[in-house]
């Protein structure tokens, strides 16, 4: 692995650590939660390309699944109905961004 993919691979480790303190140091509520991402592809090309990333992720030893229509749609039924399939990043989290700018004042 080469030092930037080293760096985001423990930045992804670090992440919730990094949350829980701003939030704890500021008492400012961050809205954190690791829920995982569900990139889409909506033609043969683009589930190309996440199958490619797939392989990228697995490279540096972050767990990812590439998935169907069916199963994205499981995951996500308000998807369109041409969706080809994607791919679930389960170690992915969303934070609402306007609480982690207080939270770091």
């Amino acid at each position: 692995m080469g030092r930037c993919s080293t760096s985001c691979r423990r930045s992804l480790d670090l992440f919730d650590e990094f949350v829980a303190r701003v939030g704890e140091a500021s008492g400012v509520a961050i809205g954190y939660k690791r829920t995982g991402t569900l990139d889409v592809a909506l033609h043969d090309d683009a589930q190309r390309r996440l199958e490619a990333l797939s392989g990228m992720l697995a490279r540096r030893g972050v767990s990812a699944e590439l998935v169907d229509r069916h199963r994205a749609r499981e995951w996500e039924p308000h998807l369109a109905d041409d969706v080809v399939g994607g791919l679930m990043i389960p170690s992915h989290g969303f934070r609402r961004r306007r609480r982690v700018g207080p939270g770091l004042s």
